[in-house]
């Protein structure tokens, strides 16, 4: 840093003493960095890493969308652990909010490639989660003969390759560690005196990096709309085409009913939370995007609001993060269930629990994955676990 040549166009004027303020930590700042964000990550971390042990201790859980789930909740943990720790870090370091004059290029490279992996692969695994319910609850049959490890496995691979892709081709937007002089206001004189930000090779790259990283999570969010909207509507229309589930009991009592609009429920849920924590970011880039590339200049003009409202929609994207374990358990009850096992010290309980979940009343697990295409009870092993669909071959497919 000492070899920086101050010339005017690499010095910043900060003399007045609103411009100093403008760029250090306030109290909202501080209170965002050091409690809101650490608190979201720990609660991520606890949920995540709570998800991950009941896969690894409840045998019935590991099926082809927990395998999914799986996967998100690693990425989840990842992207809480960079997103958050790195901010963490610099607010320790220096008192400047945008400094990051500690990295070098390489440094600038790795922390978004990683960041940004992580958060496509978000996007890509909840995508293919709700493909895969579509599947299981649409196509029964289809995905009965599809449904396998290495399809799965290479399905993630594939997710995990295409979020690196992309990620890749964010990294000439925040590659170069652009340093500056700058002149504060003279009763801040202990404030250092050269500053660092990692930014984009052009300005070009600046529209291209916001392009890159919007246009995929609204092409995510239209995907999963239109799924959810299917299975919702097949669930729908299962229940009304086959009255006799309904004469066997109310939702609260009837196991197909109540599974049914458990699932829904989860759905929409689901759903309404993705949109609501990731659209705004996601909205605010894409606006900015084409502020710059029509005006040259942020949507936002006062930096002080834009901090904000920036700081905002980040904490909604930390927050779909850290409470998918959450909706997991509130929504569905097998989940909370099989979290009340996984950390139960009662291993006989869990053990008739287990075998309770691998057997039906009515179907052996010799006849599963067997169905008789000219009757119209179908056994199948759907989404992990026994499931009768009392329906023809014909109502089967999903409505377009």
């Amino acid at each position: 840093m000492a070899n920086l040549s101050c010339t005017p166009q690499s010095t910043i004027n900060l003399t007045s003493p609103e411009d100093t303020l403008a760029v250090l930590y306030n109290t909202f700042d501080t209170i965002l960095v050091t409690v809101i964000m650490p608190f979201i990550m720990i609660v991520g971390h606890i949920g995540n890493f709570g998800f991950l042990f009941v896969m690894f201790r409840v045998k019935p859980m590991r099926t082809v969308t927990n395998f999914y789930l799986t996967h998100l909740a690693v990425s989840d943990i990842c992207f809480l652990s960079i997103a958050v720790g790195e901010k963490l870090w610099r607010y320790f370091l220096t008192p400047v909010t945008f400094d990051q004059s500690a990295m070098t290029s390489t440094g600038c490279i790795l922390l978004y490639l990683f960041m940004d992996n992580t958060f496509f692969a978000s996007l890509m695994l909840v995508t293919l989660v709700s493909v895969e319910k579509y599947c299981s609850i649409c196509l029964p049959l289809k995905h009965l003969k599809l449904s396998g490890k290495k399809r799965t496995v290479t399905l993630i691979n594939v997710a995990w390759f295409i979020a690196l892709a992309f990620a890749s081709c964010t990294i000439p937007g925040s590659s170069v560690m652009v340093k500056k002089c700058v002149i504060w206001a003279p009763m801040y004189d202990d404030l250092p005196p050269i500053v660092g930000q990692c930014q984009h090779i052009s300005e070009t790259w600046q529209i291209a990096y916001q392009g890159i990283q919007t246009i995929p999570f609204f092409g995510c969010l239209v995907i999963n709309k239109v799924l959810y909207a299917k299975i919702i509507l097949r669930l729908h229309r299962r229940a009304t085409l086959n009255p006799t589930l309904t004469r066997q009991g109310t939702p609260h009592t009837n196991p197909i009913l109540l599974q049914r609009n458990q699932m829904a429920h989860m759905l929409i849920i689901t759903g309404m939370l993705f949109s609501l924590c990731l659209a705004p970011f996601q909205l605010l880039s894409f606006m900015n995007m084409i502020s710059f590339a029509v005006n040259d200049e942020n949507m936002i003009q006062d930096p002080h609001v834009e901090s904000i409202v920036y700081n905002i929609c980040r904490m909604l994207v930390y927050l779909n993060s850290a409470i998918n374990p959450i909706v997991y358990n509130v929504t569905n009850a097998r989940y909370r269930r099989s979290f009340k096992d996984a950390f139960s010290c009662n291993d006989e309980a869990r053990r008739r629990r287990y075998r309770s979940n691998m057997s039906t009343p009515q179907i052996s697990r010799q006849n599963s994955g067997k169905f008789d295409t000219g009757s119209r009870t179908i056994t199948a092993d759907v989404g992990g676990h026994l499931t009768t669909i009392h329906e023809s071959i014909r109502s089967l497919e999903c409505p377009d």
